[in-house]
């Protein structure tokens, strides 16, 4: 197992990840930090989402939008009205770290849900 990979193993099992689904889920990028990034779902989560999941990602997404329009989080003033759901993604849960992702990128992702939400996983752009 590669360093990143085990990186990726230790965060999961720290932040009890479990997967939603083994479905594969489109999104776009709206903002890329360093080291993460927020992913606006342009699939809707269907029958296989559990709702713990779904209420999940809808309480992330409604807290995500609450924030402060300040320098520390520029990144909320793309989160209007039209974006349903927003998912978390760590830079280590790329599948090519070596293709950082970029702003209106297009991906697909898997989601898992955790102790702080619903986040995406092997992200490929």
């Amino acid at each position: 197992m590669d360093d990143a990979a085990e990186r990726r193993a230790a965060r999961a099992y720290l932040e009890g990840r479990k997967p939603v689904s083994e479905n594969f889920y489109a999104g776009e990028v709206l903002f890329v930090g360093k080291g993460f990034s927020w992913i606006k779902l342009l699939d809707t989560p269907g029958e296989e989402v559990p709702e713990a999941a779904l209420q999940q990602l809808r309480e992330m997404t409604a807290a995500v939008k609450k924030k402060p329009r300040d320098a520390k989080f520029r990144h909320r003033t793309k989160l209007d009205d039209t974006v349903e759901h927003v998912v978390y993604v760590s830079a280590l849960d790329l599948s090519d770290r070596a293709r950082p992702l970029r702003l209106g990128t297009q991906v697909k992702m898997k989601l898992y849900s955790d102790t702080k939400g619903v986040g995406g996983e092997a992200v490929e752009a």
